[in-house]
């Protein structure tokens, strides 16, 4: 009889209070977090649906906005949404890609071996991975999952054998060079526990071939 009551008891407390708990192995995401002029974009509101949604995973994109980097008031405004989801039971995969650190991609793609035979380190890579470093830092315990850029295989436009530009491309030497610097910064120089996801692949044109 006790346990009748004590599982009775945990049925009405998740009919009184949907969100208090998420669930199940899937996820999702809303977008932006932050627009351009630093406005959360994941509020109370699309949180508790995200929760009802049943999704136990978010994918949240740590994008700068308008700040130049990880500035205080960038840490303020995902404070304020990785706080507002981990009190709903959502896990957070979090993202970091070319919107999260300043540069183009001809910085990115710098003294990549498959054109000019480079390491595939340079300037760009340096400064992304120790951003990285101190985001896994602020948020440790919080996010455990970090998924490193989006699509690294999307161009545009290949001029010529070899080159290819446009959307998010990175060479895989550059690419390399990315997971490798961003690797050491939360494994060998710092004991962070965290775990690095490598960017996913772009498969296919929604709007069919030859559209991007």
């Amino acid at each position: 009889m006790k346990s009748i009551r004590i599982l009775i008891t945990v049925a009405i407390a998740l009919l009184l209070n949907p969100i208090a708990f998420a669930s199940g192995p899937h996820g999702t995401q809303a977008g932006w977090a932050i627009d351009d002029s630093g406005n959360v974009l994941i509020t109370d509101a699309v949180a508790d649906r995200m929760a009802q949604s049943g999704a136990g995973w978010i994918r949240l994109h740590f994008r700068r906005g308008p700040y130049s980097g990880d500035t205080t008031d960038f840490y303020a405004k995902y404070d304020e949404i990785v706080n507002r989801l981990r009190a709903r039971g959502l896990q957070i995969v979090g993202l970091v890609t070319y919107e999260s650190w300043p540069g183009t991609q001809t910085d990115w793609c710098a003294n990549n071996w498959e054109n000019t035979g480079g390491d595939g380190y340079n300037s760009f890579i340096d400064q992304f991975g120790y951003f990285f470093g101190r985001l896994a830092s602020h948020w440790q315990g919080k996010v455990k999952y970090w998924e490193i850029w989006n699509e690294p295989n999307c161009y545009d436009s290949n001029p010529s054998p070899g080159v290819y530009t446009g959307c998010y491309f990175i060479y895989p030497s550059n690419f390399a060079a990315l997971l490798t610097h961003c690797h050491s910064q939360v494994h060998y120089y710092n004991s962070i526990d965290v775990q690095i996801i490598s960017g996913g692949l772009f498969g296919h044109d929604i709007g069919g071939f030859g559209t991007g």
